[in-house]
């Protein structure tokens, strides 16, 4: 599925996590990301009770490297995250990994790249979409 570009295949993995989420009963918007290629994120997941902010990561090889947050996203997950303290979003990374997506929240990516001195984790480990958001 994944063969082309890093551009055109990141497009498709916002694309395949839209239609899971959309198949859950979420609409999702993407945000624009303009002449710069930057945006805080890449999706805004909207549900009945729960929204999600989100940025899709392609993983290639079963490793999420955390150097692959750029700093945009890091600032604007925070400030949704500890500033906004809404208990009905949700902010995580969707990561697609052999075509599947595995879902790291925004406070473990947090935690782990503070108290556990690690710079990447196993995608496998993390638990599957369709076993978080039902």
């Amino acid at each position: 599925m994944f063969n082309r570009s890093n551009v055109k295949n990141g497009t498709q993995a916002e694309l395949l996590v839209a239609e899971e989420l959309a198949k859950l009963g979420y609409w999702v918007g993407t945000f624009d990301k303009g002449v710069s290629g930057s945006q805080p994120f890449d999706c805004i997941a909207i549900g009945e009770t729960t929204t999600i902010a989100f940025d899709v990561k392609l993983c290639k090889t079963d490793r999420f490297s955390f150097d692959r947050v750029e700093e945009n996203q890091d600032l604007a997950l925070s400030y949704i995250t500890f500033e906004l303290r809404n208990p009905n979003v949700i902010t995580c990374f969707m990561i697609v990994y052999n075509n599947e997506i595995h879902v790291l929240s925004f406070e473990y990516y947090k935690e782990i790249l503070l108290r556990q001195d690690k710079k990447s984790i196993k995608v496998s480990d993390l638990l599957r979409l369709k076993d978080v958001i039902k």
